[in-house]
């Protein structure tokens, strides 16, 4: 079972390493009311990453967001996470991940590109957006 075994260490490392970068990168663009679910669950997708669990990362990733837009941002709403998005005017690379979450965690087929152990890492380059606000 490789898969239940640990990455070394200095792939562990490295994983962190860029995962830290990328929050440090893009810690401006984002709301700074994090809300505390939202947080917690962060630190879940890191070691998900860290540990090369490519699909609980995907799963827990969309979940931070939905946390996030649930709790800080839209508190009121009353609805699904797709109409959440729509109603904060997210773009379509958000809904993907929103597929993609549902996609792995119900097996149910929604088009996507597959997502294994062998080729989760080609994820992380996924660039999420927000759509602009229309005038």
């Amino acid at each position: 079972m490789d898969h239940l075994e640990a990455p070394p260490t200095d792939i562990w490392n490295e994983r962190r390493e860029w995962f830290d970068g990328q929050v440090f990168e893009h810690q401006g663009l984002g709301n700074h009311l994090l809300s505390e679910q939202a947080c917690a669950l962060m630190m879940e997708v890191q070691s998900c990453y860290c540990a090369g669990a490519w699909i609980a990362v995907v799963v827990l990733a969309f979940t931070v967001i939905d946390a996030q837009l649930s709790q800080a941002m839209a508190p009121d709403f009353e609805g699904n996470s797709a109409g959440l998005l729509r109603h904060l005017e997210f773009g379509g690379d958000y809904q993907q991940l929103r597929l993609r979450r549902t996609e792995s965690s119900t097996g149910e087929g929604i088009n996507l590109p597959s997502l294994s152990t062998s080729n989760g890492a080609q994820d992380k380059n996924l660039k999420l957006r927000r759509k602009p606000l229309s005038s």
